[in-house]
């Protein structure tokens, strides 16, 4: 028993230490924006991981700062508004949504009161863009399960921006 305790322990210990990601935060998200905002390349592709609720894939094209391509697991949806969520800017304020949501005293992300969120997220060194979030929400009692994630597996720079 005290083996297997161990090893848990030092599983959870070793995750923690070989996670890139940290605590999402007001500070980090500005600084990651302002990184942005500095070096922002005018032409990029995007492949995204989305796991939780809507899990599934994105691939997205922009050129000149605008979506070009945009794909939802494989296909193209006919609505062009869904498009822009994706791009860094998007998901730039889509995690300051998320901060406001997991702000909320009473059932943030529609949870029970007294629910916890626990926001994780990984920003790009050089372009600052979200390279992971992971969002938990803790001690809701209706079994619901409200954890989104998504992972940038790939980001390519076709024509850098102002900065670079």
């Amino acid at each position: 028993m005290l083996v297997g305790l161990l090893l848990i322990v030092g599983w959870i210990a070793w995750v923690r230490l070989n996670d890139p990601t940290v605590p999402l935060t007001n500070e980090n998200l500005a600084e990651a924006r302002k990184r942005w905002n500095s070096s922002e390349p005018a032409d990029y592709d995007l492949d995204i991981k989305i796991g939780g609720l809507r899990a599934g894939s994105v691939h997205l094209e922009v050129r000149d700062g605008k979506v070009v391509a945009f794909e939802r697991d494989g296909r193209t949806p006919a609505a062009r508004r869904t498009w822009d969520v994706w791009t860094v800017p998007g998901q730039f304020e889509m995690l300051d949504l998320e901060l406001a949501a997991a702000s909320k005293t009473t059932g943030p992300f529609d949870a029970s009161p007294g629910s916890r969120v626990v926001q994780f997220v990984e920003f790009d060194p050089q372009y600052g863009y979200p390279r992971q979030y992971r969002r938990f929400v803790l001690g809701s009692d209706d079994n619901v399960d409200r954890s989104i994630d998504w992972t940038i597996t790939a980001f390519r720079v076709l024509k850098p921006g102002r900065g670079l």
